[in-house]
């Protein structure tokens, strides 16, 4: 410990490696206050010690792409929930076709899965509807839809009423004689006259989910009348296209409008106006104005399997589900 000198000597490897042990064994807190400790002492900028970040807590969302589970479909009648609409429903999970469930069955789905449903697409009774949603990550998914009976074997004289311009109301129908009241209309003529459109207890006339999609087209002779207008009451009327069902004829124009539909015993109003040509006052039968109404539906479209709607399919078949000559009424000139 002492040199020859008389002077205490001092061991600094023993010293400096004791240090370093104690240093070892300080915790990090006491370690990083003697840092900063000597850094203020020497003036050096102190750091603040950088806190670990915390990594997030897992979504608790469909966490786990292999769990099953099963999604059910039913369907009820609009009217009598209890009566199990006819007709398959054809499904769609994350956009591929899954092909046809029959009302009350299955499939196995995952949580998370994206999914289209059209509701009866294959019935002979029923208008379809779409649905669309995501299964929920847990629990099963049980699907439910109210769908509406067509309206069929109903003649015209039963569903529609035309009006004359005295306000006198009759039926009068393409292909069968009614009581009816005529239109007396001369040379330049300006008139407007109404008609309703009936509805039949707990049927749809019309597809409730596509109103507005189906057309009322109307025929008329060219050398008679300038134009005619059609509109409903309370409703977004608009001229649309005539569909490829109306089949041009020899002297006749023809002047399709968008048309709602009618559900139940409920009633739709609308006018007629009609403008006559200057030099031409009708007076037969051949200057009739004959209308046609043709509902739309659901269909899947014959290449891209996409859902489509109107009252024609992309081949040009039509979607109505009755026979379209018993909807029609004539406005009968005289």
């Amino acid at each position: 410990m002492f040199g020859k000198s008389g002077k205490q000597k001092i061991d600094w490897p023993v010293i400096l490696l004791g240090v370093l042990v104690v240093w070892l064994i300080l915790p990090g807190s006491a370690q990083e206050g003697i840092q900063n400790s000597i850094a203020d002492l020497l003036g050096m900028e102190v750091t603040e010690p950088s806190v670990p970040s915390v990594p997030s807590a897992p979504s608790a969302g469909c966490v786990d792409p292999t769990v099953k589970t099963t999604m059910t479909l039913n369907a009820e009648d609009a009217f009598a929930p209890a009566t199990t609409p006819g007709g398959d429903n054809r499904v769609w999970i994350n956009g591929e076709d899954q092909g046809l469930v029959a009302q009350g069955n299955s499939i196995t789905v995952s949580p998370g899965d994206t999914y289209v449903v059209l509701w009866a697409e294959n019935s002979t009774t029923y208008y379809g509807k779409v649905s669309k949603g995501t299964v929920p990550c847990t629990g099963t998914l049980r699907l439910k839809e109210h769908l509406y009976a067509w309206t069929t074997s109903q003649s015209s004289d039963t569903l529609f009423n035309v009006y004359n311009e005295q306000g006198q109301v009759g039926s009068a129908t393409e292909a069968a004689s009614g009581t009816y009241y005529n239109i007396t209309l001369s040379n330049g003529d300006l008139e407007t006259v109404n008609f309703e459109m009936k509805g039949v207890y707990k049927k749809a006339l019309g597809n409730p989910n596509l109103d507005g999609e189906n057309v009322v087209g109307c025929k008329y002779n060219k050398t008679a009348y300038d134009d005619i207008i059609l509109e409903f009451d309370n409703f977004d009327n608009k001229e649309v296209s005539c569909s490829n069902l109306i089949t041009p004829a020899a002297s006749y124009l023809w002047t399709c409008f968008a048309a709602p539909s009618v559900v139940s015993n409920d009633k739709k109003t609308g006018t007629l106006t009609i403008d006559v040509d200057d030099t031409y006052a009708p007076a037969s039968d051949s200057e009739d104005i004959k209308c046609f109404y043709y509902d739309a539906d659901y269909d899947i479209h014959s290449i891209t399997n996409e859902i489509i709607s109107g009252v024609v399919d992309d081949v040009d078949t039509g979607l109505g589900h009755t026979g379209n000559s018993d909807w029609n009424f004539t406005f009968h000139v005289t």
